[in-house]
């Protein structure tokens, strides 16, 4: 039998451990879970958490007023003037990304 964990598995015990008093080796031990395993499913946990933030940023309409900013991971912004920008080029703009 394999003692393979899989995300699905071990995300919701990471989630778990987070809001538990415990420290990793208490939880560890009360799970059955190697403390090295548990490590790195947590790398890889934080790793998904900080990809899905940092994708996006919601826009709130008062920020929408002059201009409609892009900026790609590369570093570069492009900034566009609200009243002339069509959704055409915005997502042709998002997809360069």
């Amino acid at each position: 039998m394999s003692n393979r964990r899989t995300s699905e598995e071990m995300f919701p015990l990471i989630a778990e451990w987070e809001s538990s008093n415990e420290n990793q080796i208490q939880f560890c031990q009360s799970k059955g879970i190697n403390p090295s395993v548990f490590s790195y499913w947590r790398k890889k946990y934080l790793e998904e958490q900080s990809v899905d933030t940092t994708c996006f940023t919601e826009i709130a309409p008062p920020e929408l007023q002059d201009k409609i900013e892009v900026c790609y991971p590369n570093g570069v912004h492009i900034k566009l003037p609200t009243s002339s920008s069509s959704l055409a080029t915005l997502q042709a703009l998002i997809q360069l990304g």
